[in-house]
């Protein structure tokens, strides 16, 4: 069996220390994006990670899309805008999408409807925890999303 591929949008304060650990796991192989060039350097110096451009590539080239955004608007853009995960085309039909974003219940509800119109399953799950859990891989999440996909 190949490597599992994950994929990981949004680097920051929470999203990077999740992301360093997701690429430390055993069989695994990252693809990530974001606009800090320093969290993609940081990611790219360690091996099965791949850096790319937008959230289109990364959904293209992973089974499982975790992303941690610091507002709606940020959700609009990877999940639903240019060069976000819609963009991704039939290549992301059957993606998993796991949101570890605190968003409304508004928010995620347009991510899943838009999400939805490619067969992309959207699950809403925010941690609990701040940078001290994320390093030391102690966050919590509260998961919510289609169960025929869990």
């Amino acid at each position: 069996m190949g490597a599992t591929r994950l994929g990981y949008v949004g680097l920051g304060t929470i999203g990077l220390p999740v992301a360093t650990r997701l690429a430390a796991l055993p069989g695994v192989s990252l693809v990530v994006a974001d606009l800090d060039p320093a969290a993609l350097a940081t990611l790219s110096a360690l091996p099965n990670v791949t850096v790319v451009g937008t959230a289109a590539e990364v959904a293209r080239q992973c089974d499982v899309l975790f992303a941690c955004l610091p507002d709606p608007a940020a959700g609009d853009a990877v999940f639903l805008g240019a060069g976000g995960v819609l963009e991704a085309g039939s290549s992301a039909e059957g993606l998993v999408v796991i949101d570890n974003s605190t968003v409304s219940p508004a928010a995620a509800e347009r991510f899943s409807r838009g999400l939805a119109e490619r067969s992309i399953h959207y699950f809403e799950c925010p941690v609990l925890g701040g940078v001290t859990q994320a390093v030391d891989g102690e966050l919590f999440g509260v998961v919510s999303g289609p169960e025929s996909r869990y």
